[in-house]
């Protein structure tokens, strides 16, 4: 067993955090979230250290491509595990080979177990399964194997949970045990922060890019976008663009095909006496090991792809990352930039070279939204972009935009406060000019007059109507605050938004008649959760 130093506080908490809730808790399945380039397979590696000393038994990895198994059979041997691959022809020993006994871990990919070779484990073999980015854990290959081995805990790993086609990976895991975004770890130093250069194309137009299924979910067409943009003009303007912009940074390229990986490439050579290179999955083996080779040592500086290097790619010397691909998934641009997120010594940031485009038909991703990790207000977008245009870093533009917000919101909470303040005043004054018809000046009883009688009637309505959110006027009558009072009591028994509710949808552009308290309730829940701002989705639906 290997003892190695845990360095990083986050690595810590989330081993621990990992064990507290599959060894001595109730969770079957559990999700660890961590950035790209914060160390998730060392880090799963720990976490099967510790339960094989446990005596939780056998482990199960799976990923879903040949480097991914190789990557983390590595680290897993490195962490002092004895490991077996399970994938193409290479099988590992169910019960263990005649020279031992079974190894601690099987690293597979989940397209070797299905059918017979699946069949051929017992139900009870492995204690742990590890799933390596394991938002792809919704396919039905993983279900398959997952539900072959129930008994099993299970640790999904991934730096980007969230899916483009909107199927949740709640429907696999029940359980967050630990989570550490790209925001949090450049904010401790860990990951280099971003900075964003703008890139251009006249002949991009999203307008006419369709939506459809791609490998990650539903997004823009990525045949679309390569049509577009394979144009020899437009691969003139954007390799000029991208030399121009990077410098000597080495640099990684994503393309939407790997036809234009390749044009690209040819392209830019003409643009630059540095190193270019162009891989796909096609590329053979020596001659991909010879290429990262020579961009790790600096001798390409370019190396350009379509999603081969999305994930389980390490090379900390990039600086740089050209987005050639607008997309719609978060989680495949954090894939993307995260490239170039780790440490190198010498290495201050990364910067990313986005393709500005007319998004008007649609919500694409951006490192605004991959470091903010959610839905991000209007207000706050224009302020970080502007800041990004002046040369601050993306976490230093969002954390600014993020606090005038703040500020804005302040002053906005202040002048409702004093406007409910002179409120109660006038209601108190209202108040103070009605009468107690039941005792006198002095404070003892006393028989009152009808008037007086009415006059009492009249105050108490008026109470229960300002209560209800109606604003009641100084000369208000006995016979408009009964019939006020009846429409507060038809709307409640019908189920509908009170008249407070009403005030605040109406103000707000929404419908309210008909809308009932529940669904008032809701809308208003959220939109305070978004700090009073309705979000799109609501005013879509709910907009007057």
């Amino acid at each position: 067993m290997s003892d190695a130093p845990i360095t990083r506080r986050y690595q810590t908490e989330a081993i621990e955090a990992v064990d507290d809730a599959i060894s001595f808790g109730t969770v079957q399945r559990t999700l660890l979230v961590m950035a790209t380039g914060t160390g998730k397979t060392w880090t799963f590696s720990r976490i099967l250290v510790r339960r094989r000393d446990q005596g939780y038994g056998r482990a199960l990895v799976l990923a879903h491509r040949i480097e991914l198994v190789d990557q983390a059979a590595g680290a897993l041997e490195s962490a002092g595990l004895s490991v077996e691959v399970e994938s193409g022809d290479r099988l590992a020993h169910v019960y263990g080979s005649l020279l031992g006994a079974p190894s601690d871990v099987v690293v597979a990919t989940v397209q070797s177990l299905r059918g017979r070779r699946l069949e051929r484990w017992p139900a009870d073999a492995f204690g742990t399964v590890i799933i390596d980015e394991c938002h792809r854990a919704t396919a039905q290959g993983y279900r398959e194997v997952l539900d072959r081995f129930p008994a099993a805990k299970v640790v999904g790993v991934t730096a980007t949970p969230d899916r483009a086609d909107g199927v949740g990976l709640g429907n696999v895991f029940s359980h967050v045990a630990y989570q550490y975004d790209m925001r949090q770890a450049i904010a401790e130093g860990y990951l280099c922060p971003l900075r964003v250069y703008a890139l251009t194309s006249a002949e991009l137009d999203l307008a006419s890019v369709r939506v459809t299924r791609q490998e990650h979910g539903r997004d823009l067409n990525a045949e679309d976008l390569a049509a577009q943009l394979g144009s020899g003009t437009s691969l003139h303007a954007l390799a000029s663009q991208i030399v121009g912009a990077v410098g000597e940074r080495p640099t990684i390229v994503f393309t939407p095909s790997v036809m234009m990986a390749h044009q690209l490439a040819d392209v830019m050579v003409s643009h630059t006496a540095a190193g270019v290179r162009a891989l796909d999955g096609g590329s053979g083996k020596d001659d991909r090991a010879k290429a990262l080779d020579d961009y790790r040592e600096g001798r390409v500086q370019y190396l350009l792809n379509c999603a081969l290097f999305t994930e389980g790619f390490d090379a900390p010397r990039t600086s740089a990352v050209v987005v050639l691909r607008p997309t719609k998934s978060r989680s495949l641009y954090a894939q993307m930039i995260g490239r170039g997120t780790r440490l190198f010594p010498g290495k201050d940031d990364c910067l990313v070279c986005d393709l500005t485009t007319n998004a008007d038909n649609h919500t694409l991703a951006t490192p605004l939204d991959v470091l903010a990790g959610r839905e991000i207000p209007d207000d706050v977008r224009k302020l970080a972009q502007s800041a990004i245009a002046d040369g601050q870093t993306v976490d230093e533009a969002l954390a600014a935009a993020e606090e005038a917000a703040r500020k804005k919101e302040e002053l906005r909470q202040a002048r409702r406060q004093r406007k409910a303040a002179t409120k109660i005043k006038a209601t108190a004054l209202y108040e103070s000019r009605m009468v107690d018809p039941w005792r006198d000046d002095a404070g003892a009883p006393r028989t009152p007059s009808p008037e007086e009688r009415d006059a009492w009637t009249l105050q108490r309505m008026c109470e229960r109507l300002i209560k209800s959110g109606v604003k009641v006027p100084m000369n208000v009558t006995r016979e408009l605050a009964e019939a006020w009072l009846a429409q507060v009591n038809r709307r409640r028994e019908a189920g509908l938004c009170s008249f407070k509710q009403a005030g605040w949808l109406r103000r707000q552009g929404l419908r309210w008649e008909h809308t009932s308290h529940l669904q008032a309730k809701h809308i208003m829940n959220v939109a305070r959760n978004n700090g009073w701002r309705v979000p799109a989705d609501i005013r879509k639906e709910w907009g007057a």
